[in-house]
């Protein structure tokens, strides 16, 4: 969920709190009923707002699992690269190691 969207959503999630605790204070109930049904709109606000957190979290979590995947993924792939260097690497100084010592054989057997 993008910055712009958490915004949004908590600006909604505060205009209905806002609304309805206007509704409700023009209401004509008691004080006592009234007191009620704020805690009852805070609660299920509160209910609502634990819910979309819970949601967004759900959302970073698969995001930063995916990004730890792909970075897994990019260090396996640079691993095996570089092992295959490597070997190449290896490969070429044996190969001139081994002309070293036919040149070291061959400068001892020439007079």
């Amino acid at each position: 969920m993008s910055e712009k969207d958490s915004n949004a959503l908590l600006a909604l999630l505060a205009g209905v709190a806002i609304g309805a605790g206007i509704g409700i204070l023009f209401a004509p109930d008691s004080g006592r009923k009234t007191r009620e049904k704020l805690k009852n709109g805070v609660d299920e606000l509160g209910d609502e707002l634990q819910e979309q957190l819970q949601v967004l979290s759900r959302k970073v979590q698969s995001a930063v699992g995916d990004k730890t995947q792909q970075i897994e993924h990019a260090i396996d792939n640079l691993s095996e690269q570089a092992g295959a260097e490597s070997e190449a690497v290896i490969e070429k100084l044996e190969a001139r190691l081994t002309q070293l010592k036919a040149r070291i054989r061959q400068s001892r057997d020439t007079p």
